[in-house]
């Protein structure tokens, strides 16, 4: 009986920390657009320096500044969800791999696995190399002692990156969905597993 609720207390476990994971990267994609929308409407100024030396830029050095706090909160929240959901995993697969259709080596399994490293390893790349890329160009572009040729440069560069964290979060947002739908597979009981 014990070993039953521990494994469904993992499983829930699992899919709690799934479905946030999955919502922080939905919440990216949303509030980022809304944001931006927003005050792009509302057309505030920005009234600090050095950043009022430039009215023009007003409406993406507000909405930057929101969605890019906004991003680090939600990575904060990605990486506790990653942490649960991996230790999940370590525990479904070594402790109760009796219990997952086909075992640890079965094809739903192994799919998931595939699915949630990929986006754990997306999750990292997007965390410790290109988000700090995206904040340090993002600095340069709205630094007025730089002259505009400068400031284009570090434009097209903070394009490049900006482009390929859009890519990584949708990878991320794939992978992670495909592997709620594999899990269903996986974490049933096998057939003839103990009760």
């Amino acid at each position: 009986m014990r070993i039953i609720a521990g494994f469904r207390l993992v499983a829930g476990i699992y899919w709690l920390a799934l479905g946030v994971w999955v919502g922080a990267l939905v919440m990216m994609a949303v509030g980022a657009g809304a944001a931006f929308k927003t005050v792009r409407h509302y057309q505030p100024s920005v009234n600090l320096t050095p950043y009022n030396q430039m009215p023009e830029q007003a409406v993406p050095i507000l909405a930057g500044g929101v969605v890019g706090n906004q991003l680090r909160g939600l990575a904060v929240v990605q990486k506790v969800c990653a942490l649960a959901v991996v230790v999940c995993l370590a525990l479904q697969c070594y402790v109760y791999g009796d219990r997952l259709a086909g075992g640890i080596w079965g094809w739903a399994n192994l799919a998931r696995l595939l699915l949630i490293g990929l986006a754990v390893g997306a999750l990292i790349a997007d965390v410790w190399v290109v988000s700090d890329k995206i904040w340090a160009l993002r600095e340069l572009i709205f630094d007025p002692s730089l002259d505009a040729a400068t400031r284009q440069m570090h434009r097209a560069t903070f394009d490049f990156w900006h482009k390929l964290d859009e890519r990584i979060v949708g990878t991320s947002m794939f992978a992670l969905a495909a592997a709620v739908v594999i899990s269903a597979f996986a974490l049933h009981p096998a057939e003839g597993a103990r009760p």
